[in-house]
């Protein structure tokens, strides 16, 4: 499976100023319309204010330097995922996400990809899954060894037989959390039938404080009162 051509830039722009860049992963085409559907990080519209509605718009540019206007569609804030349609003249090749993929191991080699907006040049990353604690409070999320910066935020990650595992989400580390292929299938699964994906409204989940790590425990301490305790009654 080629991954690189479905690989594409995604930008959210505020009147004529570029404000936010990510990448984003073609999975679908409709050939009747003339469609496609692009999968990004949900990230795009958490920056426009109410007061931006109306003058902020989002565009996706193709591998050949073609800009393409896009729409909202499936706009999940939960798992931090949205799909966009966009509609082409000529054919936009899609990665099937219903092919079967591995799941995510410790210490399988991946790659990471993206795409610059300005010279729509492809940008890799090669590194290791890395099974650690939970990151931005998903325990959904892994971890990679794979570098990057914002802009690879939305693009896929996948294994070095090009099978996409997961989408990227950037730590402000130089780092990259993917959400696994099989739960952003799930997610578009019940889009698709339902038109509304099932979110958690309440929970509580329970860890050993004393296996996180160093940096974690820092930054609970400059959050939480860590002399504070609960009560769980089963």
């Amino acid at each position: 499976m080629k991954v690189e051509p479905s690989v594409v830039s995604v930008s959210l722009f505020i009147g004529v100023q570029r404000k936010i860049d990510c990448t984003g992963l073609i999975i679908h085409w409709d050939d009747p319309t003339g469609k496609a559907t692009v999968l990004t990080c949900a990230k795009l519209l958490r920056i426009p204010k109410s007061e931006d509605r109306d003058t902020y718009y989002i565009v996706v540019r193709l591998p050949d330097g073609n800009i393409l206007l896009a729409e909202e569609d499936y706009v999940d804030f939960c798992h931090n995922i949205i799909t966009l349609k966009v509609s082409s003249d000529a054919k936009l090749e899609p990665v099937d996400l219903d092919l079967p993929s591995p799941e995510i191991e410790e210490g399988i080699e991946v790659v990471s990809l993206s795409r610059d907006f300005h010279t729509c040049s492809l940008l890799e990353g090669s590194r290791i899954i890395n099974i650690d604690y939970p990151y931005f409070g998903c325990e959904q999320l892994v971890s990679s060894t794979c570098s990057g910066s914002e802009v690879g935020e939305g693009g896929p990650l996948i294994t070095r037989f090009g099978h996409v595992c997961g989408i990227n989400f950037f730590d402000g580390y130089k780092s990259y959390h993917p959400l696994p292929i099989s739960v952003i299938r799930s997610c578009l699964k019940q889009w698709d039938t339902h038109n509304i994906v099932v979110q958690p409204w309440f929970g509580l989940t329970l860890i050993n404080i004393s296996e996180l790590p160093i940096d974690a425990l820092e930054t609970m301490a400059k959050v939480f009162d860590v002399t504070a305790t609960a009560t769980v009654i089963k």
